[in-house]
């Protein structure tokens, strides 16, 4: 994980927004494989996910993003489940965040974002 793009998010705190150099986060230990980052400022956490496409997903990384790919290149809900050996509702849950992500970061289709984050 990149933690360049880290920054507190307390809007409290007199370094809100900052990100390295500026910021002053100290390694906290991990969390659901995703590395933690405290505020030496204010008591605030930041998961070095938050802001991603991996933000909030219980999966492993890598079925992950295996089901994003799949779902990219049209299979269905229920098959890229079968695939994963997940259940269709976890899948789904991935619709709205990858949406997200592919708005706000691509600004383009979901398809061609995700084609061109797997094979570049």
């Amino acid at each position: 994980m990149d933690n360049t793009t880290c920054y507190c998010r307390n809007p409290q705190c007199p370094l809100y927004g900052r990100m390295a150099p500026y910021a002053q986060l100290k390694f906290r230990g991990w969390h659901r494989h995703a590395a933690r980052f405290r505020c030496q400022v204010c008591p605030g956490l930041v998961s070095a996910r938050t802001g991603t496409a991996y933000a909030g997903i219980r999966t492993d990384a890598t079925a992950y993003l295996r089901g994003a790919t799949a779902l990219a290149e049209g299979m269905s809900i229920r098959a890229t489940g079968r695939l994963l050996s997940v259940d269709k509702d976890t899948v789904n849950h991935w619709l709205p965040v990858l949406g997200y992500i592919v708005s706000t970061s691509c600004g383009i289709s979901f398809v061609i974002c995700m084609y061109a984050s797997a094979v570049g």
